[in-house]
């Protein structure tokens, strides 16, 4: 369905161009004290690009509303495109309860929950369109395409590596090992004591070999997982100064920050050292002055820099809410 969406986009775009010729006059262009008073007519390369977006939109706005009717459309394209469809999918909400039960931080049920996790709104976020590499548009992301099952928060008087390997984690569990693909993020930041934020993404099925996440995983050049992988952050309730700190720019985080990668049986663990960047550290120090009355959202994508990778979509969405670090706990020896 997406398919046939792109392909009558610019049809459609057409369209609406030739019945909002006649709307041109009342679009204004106000740059300055000194800007004409006569009303100044929009480029037509902005009206363009502003209907597609409206287009795109609304297509994406329809399609989640939509009922699915043939059996090859039941799949949301991104699962089509990144997972190995054929195969029989696992019971992640079984499997995710399991986990739940022996993770250090507790799943949210209220908005006002403290020291609990959530899986993020995807559609506050914007990825890229599928004709972005022409237009620069973005549009608001679907579900993303793996799950958050659990999370784990930890301390330790050292950086906490290779979460994911050690006896007694998670992925080392029954639960963990039924799992056909989990992508770990450990968010490792500095202080006295060093704390790590564990999040576990899981799939239902394993990943194709041949996808971009699939390429993601396999590499052997931690150059292409650290040009590609993107975290967009968003301070949903918080100090205003640490909204301003943290912003809501998507970031390549390999290109900031040390980042190391552990692959196993059925898991990708990346470990983001926060203290690798002077800047990084200043930014979060302040965030953990203020981390007990803090809702965190973060969105995790591998960019699409080639039109066969687009349109992006999101591996997950994760709101860290109010976080509280005297109830971190020790995490499995190493």
């Amino acid at each position: 369905m997406e398919e046939h969406v792109e392909r009558n986009t610019d049809e459609m775009v057409a369209s609406l161009m030739e019945r909002t010729e006649s709307l041109e006059d009342q679009f204004f262009d106000a740059e300055g004290e000194e800007a004409e008073p006569a009303k100044q007519k929009v480029s037509a390369k902005a009206r363009w690009q502003g209907l597609k977006w409206m287009v795109q939109f609304g297509f994406r706005l329809r399609s989640l509303f939509l009922v699915e009717e043939e059996e090859e459309d039941k799949e949301r394209w991104e699962v089509r495109r990144e997972l190995q469809v054929d195969v029989t999918p696992v019971d992640l909400p079984a499997l995710g309860e399991e986990m739940q039960a022996a993770a250090s931080l507790p799943l949210g049920k209220d908005p006002k929950d403290a020291h609990a996790w959530k899986q993020a709104v995807a559609d506050n976020f914007c990825v890229r369109g599928a004709t972005y590499l022409s237009d620069g548009i973005k549009i608001p992301a679907a579900q993303p395409l793996l799950s958050l099952l659990a999370v784990d928060w930890f301390k330790s008087d050292t950086r906490i590596d290779n979460v994911a390997a050690r006896r007694g984690s998670l992925m080392q569990s029954e639960a963990g090992k039924k799992l056909p693909f989990v992508f770990v993020l450990n968010l490792q930041v500095p202080g006295k004591p060093n704390y790590s934020a564990v999040a576990y993404f899981a799939a239902d099925r394993p990943v194709k070999p041949d996808s971009l996440l699939g390429r993601f995983v396999n590499s052997e050049e931690d150059s292409f997982r650290n040009s590609r992988f993107k975290l967009i952050p968003r301070i949903e309730e918080g100090f205003w100064a640490v909204k301003r700190a943290v912003g809501t720019k998507a970031a390549i985080l390999g290109k900031a920050l040390t980042c190391s990668y552990h692959k196993g049986e059925n898991y990708l663990e990346m470990d983001v050292d926060v203290g690798s960047s002077s800047v990084a550290r200043s930014v979060i120090g302040l965030v953990l002055s203020y981390v007990t009355s803090l809702v965190v959202d973060l969105a995790l994508l591998i960019e699409a820099q080639a039109a066969d990778e687009l349109p992006e979509y999101l591996l997950g969405t994760i709101t860290l809410m109010r976080l509280e670090p005297k109830k971190a706990v020790d995490p499995p020896p190493a």
